[in-house]
């Protein structure tokens, strides 16, 4: 080896002398993981909630849409129900008049009337 390699290389005691940086890959303090599983705890508990929160939502929409059908069923069935009520008394009425002997077309002759037949009233 020449004199002048010796000149250039740093001396073996060089890297006892000189401080050292860090590296950036050292490992992490407990902190720094805790902070990270923090956060991301706080994530998907926050889209947990969001997604509940829709869904509730969602299930309110349609609790009142069948509150809403269920009330025009209803109406539609009290409205069939005063039809049949309303026909049965007339039914009946005619149930009373056949047992009194009367003819039922001379009490009601439109109502027995043919549908297409000329009407017989005078």
């Amino acid at each position: 080896m020449s004199p002048a390699s010796y000149l250039t290389a740093p001396p073996r005691v060089a890297a006892e002398r000189v401080p050292q940086r860090p590296r950036y890959d050292a490992a992490m303090d407990w902190w720094v993981w805790a902070v990270v599983g923090w956060a991301a705890a706080v994530t998907v508990t926050a889209l947990l909630v969001a997604n509940a929160l829709r869904g509730a939502r969602a299930a309110e929409r349609r609790a009142a849409d069948a509150a809403q059908e269920l009330v025009r069923m209803t109406d539609d069935l009290e409205q069939r129900i005063q039809e049949v009520r309303e026909e049965t008394e007339r039914v009946e009425h005619r149930i009373e008049i056949v047992d009194e002997g009367r003819d039922p077309r001379a009490s009601f002759p439109e109502e027995l009337e043919e549908p297409g037949e000329p009407s017989r009233s005078p």
